[in-house]
């Protein structure tokens, strides 16, 4: 758990970061197998419950250090509902 003493830093390469988008563990956790999960970098495989509130505590934390947040699943539906008024609009002109 992190604490004053041991602070989180969000930062990049050229400074702080301004915007953070991350992606919500979901179903595609219970496709690892033990053969997928070295080339993935993972140890074990992970229990999706678990995984999904270490991060929303990981979400958490970023929420209160970061300017901007985005989740990528709604960012992504905000920019296919985007595209489709676009198509529509130039349809119907």
């Amino acid at each position: 758990m992190l604490t004053e003493k041991s602070p989180i830093h969000v930062n990049s390469e050229i400074g702080r970061l301004k915007t953070v988008i991350l992606h919500r563990p979901g179903k595609e956790i219970e496709n690892l197998t033990p053969d997928t999960m070295g080339p993935l970098l993972f140890d074990d495989i992970p229990y999706l419950l678990l995984a999904q509130k270490e991060h929303d505590n990981f979400a958490d934390t970023l929420r209160k250090k970061v300017l901007k947040f985005c989740i990528l699943k709604s960012w992504l539906f905000k920019l296919w509902k985007q595209m489709n008024r676009l198509k529509l609009f130039l349809l119907i002109k």
